[in-house]
């Protein structure tokens, strides 16, 4: 009672690809805003490249002798809010201000096939940005139940590693116009 409780989590990416009125508006997975789970939470855009919280901390720590308060690392960036979550497939559209400029991309006029090359983008608590080139695996449509109470979805599946915490990023066609987001994964024989 009387304390205020704060849990910070990386809980996915996304793309921006639309600027208007003001705001930068991302597309990203609705699982990861999905507002199923009970609290209030609030989204901070970590821009692509940024110190993860990890970096930032050991940093402050070796130049002041203190920890950095995560509280202190996250209150840096935009926080974004959520403007759209789609009720049949796993994706979302968040929107935040912003003084900085930031490139929107295109979202692709073409679907990606059979044996096309790719690139996903993605970040981890962990290894911070992550960018893997793949090509599309799948020759038809495929469904993806990610057993969370979602509808399935259907999916194109590709073979550029993504990491835990790569849902909503990016997957770049080959003029790196927008072909698709990342809303789950799974290992092969190799791990």
């Amino acid at each position: 009672e009387g304390v205020d409780n704060f849990h910070y989590r990386e809980n996915g990416c996304g793309v921006i690809f639309a600027y208007e009125e003001n705001y930068y508006y991302v597309l990203t997975a609705a699982h990861v805003v999905d507002e199923k789970e009970k609290g209030n939470k609030t989204f901070y855009i970590v821009p692509y490249g940024s110190p993860t919280w990890q970096e930032a901390n050991k940093k402050s720590k070796q130049e002041t002798g203190k920890y950095l308060p995560s509280e202190t690392f996250y209150n840096q960036f935009e926080k974004a809010e959520v403007d759209y979550v789609s009720e049949s497939c796993d994706i979302a559209i968040i929107r935040f201000k912003s003084d900085e400029q930031f490139k929107c991309l295109e979202i692709a006029n073409n679907e990606v096939h059979y044996g096309d090359k790719l690139v996903a983008f993605g970040s981890s608590a962990l290894s911070g940005s992550d960018i893997s080139y793949g090509k599309v695996v799948s020759k038809v449509y495929k469904t993806f139940d990610s057993h969370d109470g979602r509808n399935p979805d259907k999916v194109l599946f590709h073979n550029a590693y993504i990491v835990e915490g790569a849902s909503g990023g990016a997957v770049l066609n080959e003029d790196f116009d927008i072909a698709g987001i990342t809303i789950g994964g799974g290992t092969d024989l190799i791990g």
